[in-house]
Formats: structure tokens, C-alpha cells, sequence
């Protein structure tokens, strides 16, 4: 066997992804390149797989993979992890754009180039999704889900831990509601079952079938939640891949002192949840736990749900990635948020009338042209594009950059504001440049500058303190910088 896998050709893109048979699990996970010790992109080399059964293979992008060992169920496992990625991007098989692309052998596997495969099993996979959860990355809205039957390893605690803290966030509204009650007394009350009527005139036996509307804590919204909390209690039935609040053994003990939090509530039993749930109707009241319901009929469906779509569904081979410089720009719009701005909108919250393309016809459509921030300053306003490149500072931005932010410049429009700042915010270490703008005079407001951010490294995300404080200390140094 002889198989070469480029990592993220076009260093675009961080992700991990699994395959399991019988015998094997693989996880290949890819991470982002500012996290590579000094040095160029290497090969990871396997002539032999160790003697284990899961075996974690650590990549940064741009490394390769380059296998000579000669192990079938290997070698198929990774061909599943190859071809699921050429899935991601839309079901588009594009060689550059995806998480894992074949590639040539590489010529020089001499010493200085090679490493081996990691021996840290889990951690990087686990520092990984630290990350991509600190910047809200796990939890895409609604409609940006995709949800497929399967008990993946990847997606499947994701989606507990999305449920959990769904419910953890809805816990304080619970209310009491009317419920049916179907039940056997001797005193009338509601309606009165026809049949058991029936038998007291014959029999005399004072036992009546009554049903009618209970108030009470335990509603059937509350009893389908419960069953999906006693789901996850129980254990995810797939073998998990991560550590801290994303562990089986975490998401258990969440989901125990959830359950004991409704101890007043009795469980709808899984399979009249399933049948019930996605036709229960929820008052106005009862319409903030929405999400938490279909979340919850998605833990008892066995479904998993992933972050963007894909194509067609594997039972072992799984990936979850997403492009670098989305987020990069996540990184950057939290750091600006901190830093001292009246206001900061990020590309997703701009309205369209704020830009305007280069060229317009008529009837004028909705613009397309939207930096990723535009910051407000007083009556000033900075606009701020996220770059997850590298960029030589002796050397000016790419034309390309240059011409971009000179567009925003001028096709920007505020009434009350004019733009004084343009801004390419790349990964590195502090370092600033500035120009003025062509055919401007010196006194000019509108400028553009370079900026460099710290890439976030695996120690700001393991906690929401040490994730604060990579924040307010970038956003710190940031505005001493620019002087704000």
C-alpha cells in the first residue's frame, strides 16, 4: 500500500474526521497551521501502524499523510475518511477546498521533514472543538442543520450537548400546563367513559373510567424532555472521541442533574415521544422551548445533526470541518467588540444599504459588497476585513486586498459618518503598517492599515476565563496600538 492525503491543499480549512469498522477506528484531525511548531508543513509518515485498535492522526494544514503500511482495513478506512470529505463542500469534488485531498508522493522523506503519528490520542481533536465551541461555531441556527440517521461519533455529542444546554438556558421558565388523565375513580370527575357507565348500572361497581384536563408540572412537552434527558443518562451508545463537557461520561452527569431538576415530571415513554413530539403544538407560552424539542426528538431518533450540508450519508466514516477564515473572522468580530467601539456589526447584521457594488443597474439590486466589520467610533467608522493569510511585512497587502478595501472606502455610505479607517487584520503578532489613500492629499482621513491579532491558541479555549482573557488582552493591545 502506498497512499499520499494532502491536508487542507490550499491551508483553508480545519476539521476532523473518523472512520470505524470491526476492528479499527481512525481519526484524522486537521489544525490550524498557527498552531505548528516552528517550521515548514511536514509529512507524517506511517511505514507501520502501532499495535492499537484506535489509532489519532494529527495533521496541520498543508502537511501530508503519506502511508506505506500495508494494512486493508486501513487502507479502506481512510479511503471513506478521502472520500467523505470530497462530500463537504456541497457534494462539488474540488481537490483544493476539502479537508483531506489525494496527493503525489512525496520525493524527500529525510529527517527534518518526517514527524510520526501523534501520541496524544484525543487531545487535539478535543482542543480543536474547544475552539470552534468558544467562537459558537457548533451550534449553526436551525436552518443550517442537516440531520441524518446515524449514531456518529463526531456529530452525536454535539448534539446531546446542544440539547443540554438548550434545556439549562429554558429551565427557569417552566410552567404548568394541562395535560390528559385517563383514570379509574370512584368519584365523577370530567367526563364519564360510556362503557364503565355502563357496567356500574349492571354491576353496581362504583369504579368509573373518567378523563379530563389536569393542571400540572408534568406536561407532555416536559415528559418528551425528560425522556431525552434519561436517553443521554443512560449512555450515547458510540464510542466517544472527546474530552471535558463533551465526554460520555460529562454528558451523563449533565443530563442526571438535569432530570433530577424535573423530578415532579413523569416521562412520556421514547416511542409515543417520537410519534407526539414533532406534531405537538406549543401555545405562545410554551414557543421558547421549540429548539429544545426537536433537539430532544433528534437524541431519542438516534439522528445526528451536522453544521453544513453534506452528501450522501456514511454509517462509518464522518467529518466535521469548516472553512479557517470563517473562523478567523469570528476571532476578529469578538476582539473588535471588546475593543473601543460605539458599535461593531459584523457582515452577517449589516443592513444593504450601507454598501453598494461597483457597478449598479437598473432597478438597483441588493448589494453584495459587505466587509466582514464596520466599527463606529463617534462620527467615524473604521471597516475591518478578517485575512487568514500570511503576509510578508516588508511588503504591501496583495493588489487584490488593496483594491477591495479601496472599494469599501468609497462605496460606504453613512449619513452621519465617514470612513477613517480601512483594516486587513491578519493572524501573527502585533505589527502595524498604515498608507494613505491614492489621489487623496496627505490629510486625508481615509487610511489603510495592517494589523496583526495572535491566532487563539489551545490554552485561551479550555475555559470561558482563559477564553476572556485571550480577548481582552488581544483587544487591549489593539487599542494601545492604534492609539484609540
Amino acid at each position: 500500500m502506498s497512499l499520499t492525503l494532502a491536508a487542507a491543499p490550499r491551508g483553508a480549512r480545519i476539521g476532523f474526521t473518523a472512520a470505524g469498522n470491526a476492528d479499527h477506528q481512525v481519526v484524522l484531525t486537521v489544525l490550524p497551521k498557527p498552531w505548528r511548531p516552528p517550521g515548514t508543513p511536514r509529512t507524517v509518515w506511517v511505514p507501520q501502524w502501532p499495535d492499537r485498535r484506535h489509532h489519532e492522526i494529527m495533521l496541520y494544514e498543508l502537511d501530508r499523510l503519506h502511508v506505506t503500511a500495508t494494512e486493508s482495513s486501513m487502507e479502506d478506512l481512510l479511503e471513506r475518511c478521502l472520500e467523505v470529505s470530497r462530500q463537504a463542500d456541497n457534494g462539488a469534488v474540488r481537490w483544493d477546498s476539502s479537508l483531506l485531498a489525494p496527493d503525489v508522493r512525496p520525493r524527500n522523506l529525510g529527517a527534518g521533514r518526517v514527524r510520526e503519528l501523534s501520541t496524544n490520542p484525543h487531545g487535539a481533536t478535543a482542543d480543536l472543538l474547544q475552539l470552534l465551541d468558544r467562537l459558537e461555531l457548533l451550534t449553526p441556527p436551525p436552518e443550517a442543520m442537516h440531520a441524518m440517521p446515524r449514531r456518529s461519533p463526531l456529530h452525536r455529542p454535539l448534539l446531546c450537548r446542544r440539547f443540554l444546554n438548550e434545556v439549562l438556558a429554558r429551565i427557569h421558565a417552566v410552567r404548568r400546563g394541562y395535560r390528559p388523565v385517563v383514570v379509574t375513580r370512584s368519584a365523577i370527575r370530567g367526563r364519564i367513559d360510556a362503557a364503565s357507565a355502563v357496567r356500574y348500572v349492571n354491576t353496581g361497581d362504583p369504579r368509573l373510567v373518567c378523563r379530563y384536563e389536569e393542571l400540572t408540572e408534568s406536561t407532555q412537552l416536559l415528559g418528551i424532555i425528560c425522556a431525552a434527558l434519561e436517553r443521554i443518562a443512560d449512555g450515547l451508545g458510540v464510542r466517544p472521541l472527546f474530552r471535558g463537557k463533551f465526554s460520555d461520561r460529562q454528558l451523563r452527569h449533565d443530563a442526571v442533574t438535569l432530570r433530577r431538576a424535573f423530578a415532579g415530571v413523569t416521562t412520556v415513554p421514547a416511542s409515543t415521544a417520537l410519534r407526539v413530539g414533532p406534531r405537538l403544538h406549543l401555545n405562545r407560552l410554551d414557543r421558547p422551548w421549540a429548539d429544545a424539542l426537536r433537539l430532544a426528538v433528534a437524541v431519542l431518533a438516534d439522528w445526528a445533526y451536522a453544521a453544513e450540508e453534506s452528501g450522501r450519508p456514511f454509517a462509518d466514516a464522518v467529518e466535521l470541518s469548516i472553512p479557517t477564515d470563517k473562523l478567523w473572522e469570528e476571532v476578529v468580530h469578538q476582539v473588535l467588540a471588546r475593543s473601543r467601539f460605539t458599535r461593531v456589526l459584523a457582515q452577517r447584521s449589516l443592513p444593504t444599504n450601507l454598501v453598494e457594488d461597483p457597478w449598479v443597474e437598473d432597478p438597483p439590486k441588493p448589494s453584495q459588497s459587505r466587509p466582514d466589520n464596520v466599527a463606529w467610533r463617534g462620527t467615524a467608522i473604521w471597516i475591518a476585513d478578517a485575512k487568514y493569510k500570511s503576509l510578508d511585512w516588508k511588503s504591501p497587502p496583495d493588489r487584490g486586498d488593496q483594491y477591495q478595501m479601496f472599494s469599501y472606502t468609497h462605496l460606504f455610505s453613512d449619513a452621519d459618518s465617514i470612513v477613517e479607517r480601512a483594516l486587513l487584520i491578519y493572524p501573527g503578532e502585533d505589527a502595524i503598517r498604515e498608507w494613505r489613500r491614492g489621489r487623496d492629499g496627505p490629510q486625508a482621513p481615509a487610511r489603510l492599515a495592517t494589523v496583526r491579532f495572535p491566532f487563539p491558541q489551545p490554552t485561551d479555549a479550555q475555559s470561558p476565563a482563559a477564553w476572556d482573557a485571550y480577548l481582552d488582552q488581544t483587544a487591549d493591545r489593539f487599542v494601545t496600538a492604534m492609539r484609540l
